[in-house]
């Protein structure tokens, strides 16, 4: 036997029906699913468009971290996404990612030049620069700035981001940073700060 949750009445198991079980049902979760997939991005003109630059690199958590990072930007209003692959060719994993994340999205690669590659024997290199200047340009050489006004975001794939965070960074004026949960293992990240200036 078996108990509903405010226990009024007991039910045999095999009577219990999902309340998305019966006739047509399933046509009806199927037919809602591909009208959510095939509905035209969202632009709305009176809002600043944020545009998102991810460089990624091939590891056996890239998938993972790109999907977490997709859920997230679909929620958002009027993103650009612009992913940069640190690859001689654009790869087909990321090809059908983005094909079925439905974010609004620009897809680039750009290799990181071999004297900047991760050396044992150096403590700190520069990750993501390569990538991060592709995009750049690919901005300045596709975007008005007098048609569309906007602000440029650094979303790491490796972090987890608080959707209310994309309505803060929309209105930036010049520079703006936020603390983010750290996927990776280093505990915090920062942008190198001297007398004031980034």
């Amino acid at each position: 036997m078996w108990v509903t949750d405010r226990q009024e009445s007991w039910k045999d198991p095999s009577e219990y029906k999902h309340p998305l079980q019966g006739p047509g049902s399933e046509k009806e979760i199927i037919r809602k699913t591909l009208e959510f997939e095939h509905k035209p991005f969202d632009t709305k003109k009176d809002i600043p468009t944020i545009f998102a630059i991810t460089p990624t690199y091939y590891r056996l958590e890239q998938k993972a971290d790109l999907t977490r990072l997709c859920q997230t930007l679909r929620l958002v209003e009027n993103l650009h996404w612009i992913i940069v692959e640190d690859s001689v060719n654009k790869t087909t994993l990321i090809k059908r990612l983005l094909n079925n994340c439905k974010v609004r999205c620009v897809h680039l690669n750009a290799v990181t030049p071999p004297m900047f590659k991760n050396n044992p024997g150096r403590k700190n290199f520069p990750r993501g620069v390569a990538q991060r200047n592709a995009a750049l340009s690919w901005i300045r050489e596709h975007v008005n700035p007098k048609e569309t006004q906007g602000v440029v975001y650094f979303a790491d794939d490796d972090n987890t981001y608080d959707v209310r965070i994309f309505e803060e960074m929309r209105y930036t004026n010049i520079l703006s940073v936020w603390p983010v949960g750290l996927i990776a293992g280093g505990k915090f990240e920062s942008p190198m700060v001297k007398d004031g200036k980034v």
